[in-house]
């Protein structure tokens, strides 16, 4: 019998304001363990350069490099568009391999 167990890794890390080093960090998780869902939370710029503080966790759905933003999507309220935001270094990312339907608690 051929059971497959899914085994989440996951790790939590400081923000970084480039979403080049959120692209990196998940290129290599998703090297390490396969795959990668990504999430964020805390202190956020909006395109009107407003402070935002999220305190529950936020899908990061897309991530465009080259504009230092981040596409995000509020779990807790099962939208399917996302919002358009800059990472600061005041924030926690969460890099784990399984999509999660709860949010995610800090260990």
């Amino acid at each position: 019998m051929n059971m497959q167990m899914n085994i989440q890794e996951k790790v939590f890390l400081p923000s970084f304001k480039k979403v080049s080093k959120i692209q990196d960090a998940a290129n290599l998780f998703a090297q390490q363990y396969g795959s990668v869902h990504a999430y964020i939370r805390g202190n956020v710029l909006d395109a009107n350069n407003i402070l935002h503080h999220l305190t529950d966790w936020y899908t990061i759905a897309a991530m465009n490099a080259n504009l230092n933003l981040i596409g995000v999507v509020d779990m807790s309220r099962n939208e399917e568009t996302f919002y358009w935001v800059c990472p600061t270094d005041d924030g926690e990312i969460l890099l784990t391999t399984l999509q999660t339907e709860a949010i995610p608690q800090k260990a």
